[in-house]
């Protein structure tokens, strides 16, 4: 017989071993509108109190920062890979997930599997 501690064990080493199967930025990002597009989406609605500013905003704003951190450019800014740690933290919070995964590559993994349920919902609107 299987007690209830043993399936929620179960359960959370089969979500642990999914978690480590991360998509490369290159395909978490494939199908994302264009960084310009982005930082203009999350800067017009980050005016919305706390209380407005749902999961899909918070993961939408840590994969921009982060794919503004993966950018190759001398120019950029030398926090920039801190903002998108720092953010990607805030998302792992939100969802509750453990502390341990690579906040980033965490980012990217949930950026792509909300990207695709955008695909499949004809109601999304993304800006792609």
């Amino acid at each position: 017989l299987v007690t209830l501690d043993d399936m929620a064990a179960d359960t959370y080493e089969a979500a642990r071993r999914l978690a480590q199967k991360w998509p490369t930025p290159e395909e978490a990002y494939a199908d994302a509108p264009a960084i310009a597009y982005e930082q203009t989406w999350t800067e017009s609605t980050a005016n919305a109190s706390a209380d407005e500013l749902d999961r899909a905003w918070h993961l939408r704003h840590a994969a921009l920062l982060d794919r503004v951190a993966l950018r190759d450019d001398p120019d950029q800014d030398t926090c920039a890979a801190e903002d998108a740690e720092a953010t990607a933290i805030v998302l792992l919070d939100i969802d509750q997930a453990p502390r341990d995964s690579d906040p980033r590559a965490y980012v990217r993994q949930q950026y792509a599997l909300w990207a695709a349920e955008q695909t499949n919902d004809p109601r999304a609107s993304t800006g792609r």
